[in-house]
């Protein structure tokens, strides 16, 4: 077996530890188990803790070489408005 030491942010420590406790596991298993199932992990600012799926992971990688934008509404209203519209 052997050892590892990291040097990370202080900030980025505390979200990884939050996500690990999120899950119920060890930090060390955590990134094991991230690793393993190659899986990417979203931590967002506000500590909402993601795992993205492959399939996910697939999709957005192909949007973003599509160079596809990202359509952003300040209400469920003006979306459902938007979409109301494409469909007719």
């Amino acid at each position: 077996m052997t050892k590892m030491t990291i040097e990370i942010p202080e900030q980025d420590y505390k979200m990884l530890k939050l996500a690990a406790v999120h899950f119920g596991v060890s930090i060390k298993d955590y990134v094991l188990d991230a690793l393993r199932a190659k899986e990417k992990i979203l931590i967002r600012d506000d500590g909402v803790v993601r795992v993205l799926k492959k399939e996910t992971v697939k999709a957005l990688e192909e949007s973003r070489k599509k160079g596809d934008k990202f359509l952003t509404f300040n209400s469920s209203k003006k979306a459902f408005d938007y979409l109301d519209k494409k469909i007719e």
